[in-house]
């Protein structure tokens, strides 16, 4: 089984730049400096299709059953979660601990548009980065936590366009 992978990630095509903040991400790539590999894959749904992406109260709904122990056999595999803004957007961000972390983007219907996923291994663009952003790189430069879903201790992460290898 190892094969397909290896596959995989000679397929992905690696760019010699990253995009710029806010702009559409339209290809899977994967783009490389001193920091390491970060894989940029689209959004991976059509906000207009029929099933449409997922929204944010689609997402705190099932972390609300989850905490609450109304969604029996499943576990939150965040150690801390919180919600806040960044810019027009709001966000839900879930640390894993070492295994890594989720930081999803909802535009202001609430609607899924972007995302940032860290791992403590290459599992993006076929095993070759620790971390991938899917959609976009959001342009705001600050995540402001507006609630702690779960865990008692936790840090609000960056916000990703603040990072200094983002192109403006």
């Amino acid at each position: 089984m190892i094969f397909p992978i290896l596959l995989a990630a000679a397929l992905v095509p690696k760019h010699d730049k990253p995009p710029a903040a806010g702009a559409p991400i339209a290809e899977t790539f994967l783009w490389c400096d001193k920091g390491g590999c970060r894989c940029f894959e689209p959004r991976g749904c059509d906000p207009a299709a029929a099933n449409g992406c997922s929204t944010i109260d689609g997402h705190l709904a099932e972390i609300d059953k989850i905490v609450s122990g109304k969604k029996k056999g499943i576990t939150l595999e965040c150690l801390y979660a919180e919600t806040g803004t960044c810019g027009d957007w709001k966000y839900i961000y879930c640390d894993i601990g070492e295994m890594g972390t989720r930081l999803r983007f909802f535009d202001a219907k609430g609607v899924f548009a972007a995302a940032r996923w860290s791992s403590d291994y290459d599992e993006f663009c076929g095993g070759k980065a620790l971390v991938t952003y899917q959609g976009q790189i959001p342009a705001c430069k600050e995540l402001k936590r507006t609630k702690v879903l779960f865990g008692k201790s936790g840090q609000t992460p960056q916000a990703p366009a603040a990072e200094p290898w983002v192109p403006k």
